[in-house]
């Protein structure tokens, strides 16, 4: 083991993954200081769904490793499953002291010092924003009884409750896993990888619950080892499309570690991606890629936006859907941020 080292570890498929992957790679590399050489591994698990030929040649030009293996043989029909089959499989394989899992919807811009955990803590992840799926807890006749199941699989003894970042909502331990550090020797990657499989079999998602399986049995797995777990701060995993919110609270986007965009600049990489589609060669898509990086790094208010239809957005935009659930008196807690 390389004392005081550190991986990261990604997904890439081929679409839309290749090119916000290949930002964050590039974003890592650029701004992450006497850090900006670590060891990147851009893992590809399901063997249709190879990466294109173009960012093969990007990957060997910037010393990413491409991990294509086709681990994901039981869950192809999950893409999410390939988080805990590759950081299992990087738990295995890697040499380096501390494994990071960063999901390809990410901007890389500060020193990450936290990554390298502090002492006796195994695991970090960051407090989720919203409750979606999670359980307010035994009144939580919707949810309790999915997490009192994952609860018993993974073997969870204290049972802690966390406040959402955003809703500001209490609920059973609930983190973000689009970045999961944790300490390699520990063996935590492969125990999630067990509850996963066994929770897939076993426990009673709801269907709305499906898409955050992944999320749910790592949150099981931090909850199984609290005395171990380290609450990273919201700067790294920034939700840059709230930025108005957190820097009313002294949280500037600046500062951040990380920006999680998830779907909020989808717009913006869709017109990025057909810009990268219409040259050739790896010199002339790298400009283009560092250029539009550096575009996000000033003008990200601009960049914000949903790649959706008119109507969705005159939706969004006169919060019809908060405005029917006020009116039938079934409010949710997140209208209020609307």
């Amino acid at each position: 083991m390389q004392k005081n080292s550190l991986a990261v570890v990604c997904c890439i498929e081929r679409g839309d993954l290749e090119y916000k992957g290949l930002c964050m790679l590039l974003s890592l590399r650029n701004n992450w200081g006497k850090y900006k050489n670590i060891s990147l591994y851009a893992y590809c698990p399901r063997k249709d769904n190879a990466v294109s030929d173009w960012l093969r040649e990007i990957y060997t030009d910037k010393n990413i490793t491409l991990v294509d293996e086709p681990i994901n043989r039981d869950y192809t029909d999950y893409p999410l499953a390939n988080k805990p089959l590759s950081m299992a499989h990087a738990e295995k394989n890697l040499k380096e002291e501390y494994l990071v899992f960063l999901d390809s919807d990410i901007f890389c811009w500060n020193a990450p010092e936290l990554l390298f955990l502090p002492a006796m803590k195994d695991l970090g992840m960051v407090v989720e924003f919203t409750k979606t799926v999670a359980s307010f807890g035994p009144s939580d006749e919707e949810y309790e009884p999915m997490w009192r199941s994952l609860y018993d699989i993974a073997d969870v003894h204290f049972e802690p409750y966390v406040t959402t970042l955003l809703s500001d909502e209490t609920v059973r331990g609930w983190w973000c896993s689009g970045v999961i550090a944790c300490r390699r020797s520990a063996g935590l990657m492969n125990r999630w990888m067990e509850i996963f499989d066994e929770s897939l079999r076993k426990a009673p998602f709801i269907p709305k619950a499906y898409y955050l399986r992944e999320q749910m049995t790592i949150c099981a797995l931090a909850a199984s080892v609290y005395d171990r777990f380290y609450e990273l701060p919201v700067s790294y995993s920034y939700p840059v499309q709230n930025f108005k919110h957190y820097t009313s609270r002294g949280y500037r986007p600046e500062d951040a570690v990380f920006w999680h965009y998830q779907p909020y600049m989808d717009k913006a990489f869709k017109a990025f991606r057909k810009t990268m589609d219409r040259v050739d060669g790896k010199s002339e898509k790298l400009r283009i890629a560092e250029r539009f990086i550096q575009k996000a790094k000033t003008e990200y208010p601009k960049m914000i936006g949903l790649d959706e239809s008119i109507f969705s957005r005159y939706r969004r935009q006169l919060k019809i859907g908060p405005r029917l659930r006020k009116l039938i008196g079934k409010s949710k807690e997140t209208d209020r941020l609307a």
